[in-house]
């Protein structure tokens, strides 16, 4: 479990409690001035090894002043004491987001991960966000992530998210929401190997002002395909007049990266993805798009070659992930929405080894009928993000 500070960060007074699972009764409070004094809270294991459960405890403004090094306590959960001090930098707004109760590695303690999103709109040094992998055991850093750029808060949110490349260690997650890759704030959510700290994945916003990665959090296995899966917050704005807050469930199976935005359809971003890992052999693998037109088929395309950005190569108001005159390989699929508008295209994969690296685009394109409440492009149509398939 983790847990994040969503919006501003709050300069009042601020208190934690535990209360009984049993009975909701409180067992203890524990609070600051100004100082936003439990933020973000997590479990964090048994720190002491005195047989009770200890916590975390965010304080990403110490004293109310923004210029204060964030920090994060690990408190007892028998005495409440301090067991662990983890201080971050002046402004840095280390302890907006924690997680625990993981021992990354393999030393009898579970491991603390800090954000230091150092959201520069409200602290006067501009830092660098920044997330930290802690030992539990000495306090030491064992790993630091660091975004490539200023003003994009990596490390609002982070999270344990299991073994998503099976090598035995548990990895991590970050959110970044103001990361403009895609668009400007469309967000991004990074994810990094407890083993070495490598980037494993990142997850790009699907547009302007969705700031996905405001909050992230381990999904367990959800599609049952051995890999861990992963929600996702942020917000959307349907037909480009209202914003929605959202939450997206991402399957972190490797060999598969969403990017573009499409053009949205009636019921938002087409968010494309798949049910499984796309390995040679997989005769039960599918691609999945949401928000489609309820019980309506779908076309889907893959191609040799991306437009990552997206073009209009056909004049028709419809933007399109896929060259079509690069490519030297053109197919279609179809695609089969439920009542929901979920859809799926089943697309079995050959037991040939040397497909193993091959790597395909994939969109979906859907018919949005007379009679629905927008018209999203010059003849009905909408059409998914790109998908990158490197076979496995």
């Amino acid at each position: 479990m983790s847990s994040t500070a969503p919006g501003a960060p709050h300069r009042g007074p601020r208190a934690s409690s535990s209360a009984s699972g049993s009975t909701g009764n409180t067992i203890g409070t524990l609070g600051g001035v100004y100082s936003c004094y439990g933020s973000a809270l997590a479990p964090a294991g048994d720190q002491d090894h005195d047989g009770y459960a200890d916590f975390i405890v965010g304080v990403p403004i110490p004293g109310g002043s923004y210029a204060s090094n964030g920090l994060a306590y690990v408190l007892s959960g028998r005495t409440g004491q301090t067991l662990l001090t983890l201080l971050g930098s002046p402004g840095d707004l280390a302890g907006a987001a924690v997680d625990g109760d993981v021992d990354v590695d393999a030393d009898g303690t579970a491991d603390i991960l800090v954000g230091a999103p150092a959201d520069s709109f409200y602290a006067p040094v501009i830092n660098i966000g920044h997330v930290r992998l802690y030992s539990g055991q000495s306090g030491a850093v064992l790993f630091e992530e660091i975004a490539a750029a200023s003003h994009t808060s990596l490390g609002r949110s982070v999270a344990f998210v299991g073994d998503v490349n099976q090598d035995g260690f548990v990895d991590f997650a970050a959110g970044e929401p103001y990361d403009s890759t895609v668009a400007p704030s469309s967000g991004a959510v990074r994810v990094y190997s407890g083993r070495d700290g490598s980037a494993l994945a990142s997850i790009l916003g699907d547009g302007a002002q969705t700031q996905s990665g405001i909050g992230v959090a381990a999904a367990g296995d959800l599609n049952l395909d051995g890999r861990p899966d992963l929600l996702v917050a942020g917000f959307t704005t349907l037909q480009g007049q209202y914003s929605y807050s959202r939450m997206l469930a991402i399957s972190l199976a490797p060999g598969l990266q969403q990017y573009g935005t499409g053009t949205p359809g009636c019921s938002g971003i087409h968010h494309i993805n798949a049910n499984s890992v796309p390995a040679a052999g997989n005769a039960n693998f599918a691609i999945t798009t949401d928000n489609a037109p309820t019980h309506a088929l779908g076309l889907g395309l893959i191609a040799d070659v991306a437009d990552v950005a997206g073009s209009d190569p056909f004049g028709l108001q419809l933007k399109l992930h896929l060259d079509f005159f690069a490519s030297t390989e053109l197919l279609s699929f179809d695609a089969f929405a439920d009542l929901e508008g979920f859809a799926t295209a089943p697309i079995a994969i050959p037991n040939n080894p040397l497909l193993q690296g091959l790597v395909r685009y994939a969109q979906t394109l859907w018919y949005w009928p007379g009679g629905v409440p927008c018209n999203p492009s010059l003849i009905g149509l909408s059409s998914s993000q790109g998908l990158t398939i490197t076979v496995q």
